[in-house]
């Protein structure tokens, strides 16, 4: 992971840990020394349903997950655990394979924060 991928507010993952944390002021410095012990987080139904997002209507064969939240549609084929994952705005398909790159798309389009709703 890269350190430049990161914000305030990121959820990652730390490799001598299985408990997701949330990026704080204090927690540069140690991931700028170490960015090979951290990684993204993928994205899960559970996140998205944190985030707010609501499900949609389902495909015929019911493998596709389909989530709304405000202008961003999601899908992912829930049969390959989340390897495919879009994000569609007005059309345009975003490819988006952890949380914290959706979290920081999310604020480039709106310039608010993707926070836990629960």
């Amino acid at each position: 992971m890269e350190i430049n991928e990161l914000r305030y507010g990121n959820w990652i993952m730390s490799k001598s840990s299985s408990i997701p944390f949330e990026v704080y002021i204090g927690d540069f410095e140690p991931i700028f020394d170490n960015p090979e012990h951290y990684f993204g987080m993928p994205i899960t139904k559970e996140w998205l349903l944190k985030f707010g997002f609501t499900e949609s209507n389902l495909d015929v064969d019911n493998t596709w997950l389909n989530l709304r939240y405000r202008f961003l549609n999601f899908a992912s084929d829930e049969s390959v655990n989340f390897e495919k994952v879009y994000l569609t705005i007005n059309k345009m398909e975003v490819v988006c394979k952890h949380v914290h790159q959706l979290q920081n798309l999310y604020f480039a389009l709106t310039g608010e924060e993707l926070t836990c709703k629960s």
